[in-house]
């Protein structure tokens, strides 16, 4: 799903590369975990420019690392940023796309499947976003 997620993003245009397996099975809920991924990467390409998605598995869980070389988060904002209906970006229009949903989404989608969402900034500059599910949900 993240490489296909990525491959379409590549096929419009977009700087976004992929690298993990082709193919590793968890026991999710996949329209919630598609979206979480999807606007993970569309956060990306939007605020960073470029998109990086690594997958691996890490013992019981699978990990999905998304970075950017945007201009990362403010790091006493990462809390507000996964509320709902918090835009940090206050030179944007009310009229611009998005209503500061799409951190909260990723990130009750990605609790409600026991896994956990990791925001931090890169010290070389934009943002990582870790998300790690649970193998086998239990």
């Amino acid at each position: 799903m993240a490489e296909t997620l990525v491959d379409t993003a590549a096929d419009h245009g977009a700087d976004a590369t992929y690298s993990g397996p082709s193919n590793l099975e968890i026991s999710v809920r996949p329209v919630p975990i598609r979206r979480a991924l999807s606007n993970l990467i569309e956060n990306a390409l939007h605020y960073g420019g470029n998109v990086r998605v690594r997958v691996r598995r890490d013992g019981g869980a699978v990990e999905i690392v998304v970075e950017d070389d945007g201009p990362g988060i403010p790091d006493d904002r990462i809390a507000d940023a996964l509320q709902p209906f918090v835009r940090l970006d206050t030179a944007r229009a009310r009229d611009t796309a998005g209503m500061g949903l799409g951190l909260p989404i990723v990130s009750k989608a990605v609790r409600s499947e026991n896994g956990t969402l990791d925001l931090r900034n890169r010290a070389e500059g934009g943002l990582r976003a870790t998300i790690r599910l649970p193998l086998e949900q239990g």
